[in-house]
């Protein structure tokens, strides 16, 4: 079921949605952004942007998309691990702004984006597998 969710969000958010927003990332926009750049490591942006460091737009974030999506349908479908995947997310999800790629709209965006993504798809996981139905009483207190 991840499969499906992952291509689903990752589409929606990278190949639909920033070419229609077509927002620019900080790190094009403002100078002396902190940027991870790869190879490189950590550079600071010249305070007047000469050049672009990324190559696709930055509204929402596919990253903050796609990790929420999975690891809010993880934390449905196994319900006591809610709270440490919800974490991942947020850690993920936060990593995008503090590596001056992106907006926080841009991830707040993304989150959303994946929380619609993981709850439909939590939907459609128990119309096609319902939790089992136990014949054995339940325990006497």
């Amino acid at each position: 079921m991840l499969i499906p969710i992952l291509a689903a969000s990752d589409q929606l958010s990278a190949s639909v949605m920033k070419p229609i927003f077509g927002h620019l990332r900080p790190c094009e926009l403002i100078g002396n952004v902190h940027l991870w750049l790869g190879k490189e490591g950590w550079i600071t942006t010249p305070a007047e942007v000469a050049r672009s460091y990324k190559n696709s737009f930055s509204f929402p974030s596919s990253h903050a998309t796609n990790i929420t999506a999975s690891m809010l349908f993880l934390g449905l479908v196994y319900r006591r691990w809610l709270a440490p995947l919800l974490a991942v997310a947020l850690l993920v999800s936060f990593s995008r702004i503090y590596t001056g790629v992106h907006w926080p709209s841009d991830v707040l965006a993304g989150m959303l984006i994946g929380a619609a993504i993981a709850v439909l798809a939590y939907a459609t996981f128990k119309r096609f597998y319902p939790a089992p139905i136990s014949k054995e009483p339940p325990p006497a207190r």
